[in-house]
């Protein structure tokens, strides 16, 4: 066994295979509750929380700012990651179990919620606040923040990066930043980060897909000063670093190496360098925040100081992951559940509404090797100029031989 069963690889088999199916599986909630719940923001954590609450059977109202449902899955993943199909599918699941949803219905004012009925409100609001590279000339045309980027291609605005784009910074927003200015046309794209590879917070597959897209990755190099000319950014001035002591993160601090500046010519730039809550609007609600604007909150329980609103995902913890999000949405409902005077125990539809097949186990296929099945992807050929999804899934009989390889650890017997 020399690598591990794919096991996401598996699991969006199935997820696929019931969605193309004639039936696919809707679980039923519980009987209607009478108090009315509030969740603000339609990302990864108030769709969970939404869906959790509504097998509970409380009425659920989702409020989305934005026109489109789903958050950074909607505007900050790229449609080659996570096409919209797939993802207004899970959300109109969602929905069936009677939630309702208000899209471009910002909430500023929690205390109207409550005026409303609302017995309990989780804010999910995110982290949608790019940061800035803090330096000469970001205030040029062309000079972009890598969220406000991928949220107007995502929403479909017409975007012009030009033949060369560089890219600041070593996340996954830094990467799909890049890969989406490939996709809209630019010829030379190079991201700039101010460490080593290894010490990238991005997926290593994703820097591999950029790599094998023809993406340039520079290490050891940060942004200086930008020039305009004809309306927009035409020069950016680098600066190599050199790594010294560790810093609060626990990585090496960068430090720039004296007399060590070039230039490069560019289109378009673009500053992935983190994102924060935008929290202003709910200043003086009796809230807490932390010094980058996201909420304090009891940590087992997401709940604010003000009695009967929650709050999670990116706008507590800060940009992280949608699983991350999502399990905050799953505690919140939970807490929710609680607070309005419920058992709080998480319901599992699958498990308790879904027959499951026994297997038969043969003890001396064990003994034979089975290297993993690798997922298949879209050829290099046919990503550019498009946002065709890269990651193509398992066909049944690989989902059914990668399943093999489980060597079924959990048995009992």
């Amino acid at each position: 066994m020399e690598s591990p069963v794919g096991i996401c690889a598996l699991k969006r088999f199935a997820a696929d295979f019931d969605r193309e199916s004639n039936d696919p599986f809707v679980p039923q909630p519980a009987p209607r509750k009478a108090d009315k719940v509030a969740v603000v923001g339609a990302g990864p954590a108030g769709l969970t929380a939404a869906y959790f609450l509504a097998l509970k059977g409380y009425p659920v109202t989702l409020f989305e700012a934005l026109p489109v449902a789903g958050g950074m899955m909607a505007v900050g993943i790229p449609e080659y990651r996570l096409p919209r199909k797939v993802l207004n599918a899970e959300i109109e699941g969602i929905l069936k179990l009677g939630v309702e949803l208000k899209l471009s219905s910002p909430v500023t004012d929690v205390d109207a919620l409550k005026a409303q009925g609302f017995k309990a409100v989780f804010l999910a609001t995110g982290a949608h606040k790019g940061l800035k590279l803090g330096v000469s000339g970001e205030r040029l045309k062309g000079v972009l923040d890598g969220v406000t980027f991928l949220r107007d291609v995502n929403l479909g605005k017409p975007i012009k990066v030009g033949e060369k784009v560089a890219v600041i910074g070593g996340g996954n927003v830094a990467i799909d930043a890049a890969r989406t200015a490939l996709r809209l046309g630019a010829r030379e794209v190079q991201i700039f980060y101010r460490r080593l590879k290894e010490d990238m917070p991005a997926a290593p597959w994703e820097i591999a897909e950029a790599e094998k897209e023809g993406i340039q990755l520079h290490y050891l190099v940060a942004p200086g000063q930008m020039w305009g000319g004809n309306g927009g950014v035409k020069r950016m001035q680098c600066r190599r670093m050199t790594l010294s002591e560790f810093d609060a993160s626990g990585r090496k601090r960068p430090t720039a190496i004296a007399g060590s500046e070039f230039e490069v010519e560019i289109d378009t730039v673009i500053a992935a360098v983190g994102q924060i809550p935008d929290t202003e609007c709910f200043r003086g609600n009796g809230f807490q925040f932390d010094s980058s604007g996201a909420f304090r909150v009891d940590p087992d329980t997401l709940a604010t100081g003000t009695p009967g609103v929650f709050a999670g995902g990116d706008n507590v913890r800060g940009p992280a992951s949608a699983v991350e999000a999502m399990a905050d949405g799953q505690k919140a409902a939970m807490a929710i559940d609680r607070y309005l005077g419920g058992d709080g125990r998480m319901p599992n539809a699958f498990r308790d509404q879904l027959k499951g097949l026994k297997v038969s186990f043969d003890e001396e296929a064990y003994a034979e090797e089975h290297p993993r099945i690798e997922m298949p992807t879209l050829p290099l050929s046919d990503r550019y100029h498009n946002f065709k999804e890269v990651e193509l899934g398992y066909s049944a009989r690989m989902a059914v031989e990668e399943a093999k390889r489980c060597l079924h650890c959990y048995r009992q017997e």
